[in-house]
């Protein structure tokens, strides 16, 4: 299969049957172009037959031409809006994702949700969350500010991240990704390197560099990190301990598995509180025309050491199958959660057992966990908590 993405939004829109040149955005509503081998070839099955048809008289034109224009009066009076219910979305209803009665999520109440605009405490294209051991919340947006609020999403503090450092020049957008760690540290990826900041002034505290450019990185349990940087076009995961030393380098570690290259910058991952590291091709993520399988959208688990465990799930449409995954994290019982565009956010136990769906109350850019187990999740310009049944 083939996607492309959206130049607007970045959403991955899978190629399907389109028979003009342009299709709607069904998350942005943006004109997209497109690609000329995705589009049918053109068709002349009747051109002849309809060359040869005899043309209206004078009096059949305007007789048309009246018919049209009272057709057009009868539809205006019937469907007028009072006439017709409203409909409970925005978006067109024939572009709105669909979604296997199978693999209807369940409905998840959101506690808290605050956000969308561009002033302090307000997001722009908001894509990243992290939650300190203190419940504070961080937003990054695309304006690269990071903004801190309090466990009830009071906002608290901002600060911009550098366009020009000694480590990358001219950074337009981001982060890529954003983490907090208990002590309130906050760890920004951004222009190939890691930033860490404190937390309680937004005061720079240094950088982690990989062996080449880092696209991602979660935090371990004992303080260390799992970073996903570039060797070229293969992605290699980095470990590190907590004093920023690297301690394994596994090259290819997804690709490896799958027999094939797959986008470095397509890949995200997490870790949970015994060390094992996930990883997926986060497809929906990323820009641009990419080639893939269902099989390659599965979640792979490694080790604490970087040793390939064993791979759960892909593509599809069944329950816990993925459409375009986009994110991955995992809470305090080991339970992994992929968030989808389209398809809410899918639960897994560690082994990789599908549990359930849950519905997202916007279209989610990314996850994070809360000291108490409730999830936040970023996106459309706004912050949610969702409270998790236990």
């Amino acid at each position: 299969m083939k996607a492309f993405s959206c130049p607007q939004c970045g959403a991955s829109l899978e190629s399907r049957p389109i028979d003009s040149s342009t299709v709607e955005c069904p998350y942005c509503h943006s004109a997209v172009i497109v690609p000329p081998e995705l589009r049918p070839a053109p068709r002349n099955d009747h051109a002849e037959e309809e060359a040869s048809k005899p043309g209206l008289s004078f009096v059949g034109k305007i007789g048309a031409i009246i018919g049209g224009t009272l057709f057009v009066l009868f539809l205006v009076i019937i469907f007028k809006p009072e006439n017709n219910p409203k409909q409970s979305s925005s978006r067109p209803q024939s572009l709105l994702p669909q979604m296997s009665p199978k693999a209807s999520p369940a409905p998840t109440p959101s506690v808290l949700t605050f956000g969308e605009g561009t002033g302090p405490g307000l997001f722009k294209d908001a894509q990243e969350v992290a939650v300190d051991g203190a419940g504070n919340i961080y937003v990054s947006d695309d304006t690269q500010r990071i903004q801190k609020f309090d466990a009830q999403g009071n906002f608290l503090k901002l600060w911009t991240i550098p366009t020009d450092t000694q480590y990358f020049t001219k950074i337009r957008g981001g982060p890529d990704r954003l983490l907090a760690d208990r002590e309130g540290r906050v760890y920004a990826v951004i222009g190939g390197v890691v930033l860490r900041f404190d937390g309680a002034d937004g005061q720079f505290l240094g950088a982690a560099r990989g062996s080449d450019y880092i696209y991602d990185a979660a935090l371990k349990a004992d303080g260390g990190m799992a970073i996903v940087s570039g060797q070229g076009e293969a992605e290699e995961l980095v470990l590190m301990d907590a004093k920023g030393k690297a301690t394994k380098r596994v090259h290819q570690f997804i690709s490896s598995q799958l027999d094939k290259q797959i986008p470095v910058e397509a890949v995200k991952v997490a870790a949970d509180g015994v060390g094992n590291i996930y990883g997926i091709y986060a497809l929906g993520s990323i820009y641009g025309e990419h080639y893939y399988d269902n099989e390659d959208l599965a979640v792979f688990k490694f080790a604490a050491d970087g040793r390939y465990i064993n791979r759960f799930s892909g593509g599809g449409k069944e329950p816990g199958q993925f459409d375009s995954p986009n994110a991955i994290a995992v809470d305090s019982h080991g339970f992994v959660y992929v968030c989808d565009l389209t398809q809410g956010i899918h639960v897994f136990t560690e082994e990789g057992r599908y549990l359930k769906s849950l519905a997202t109350p916007f279209w989610a850019q990314g996850m994070a966990f809360d000291a108490a187990g409730d999830l936040l999740v970023v996106g459309d310009n706004k912050v949610s908590r969702i409270k998790l049944s236990k």
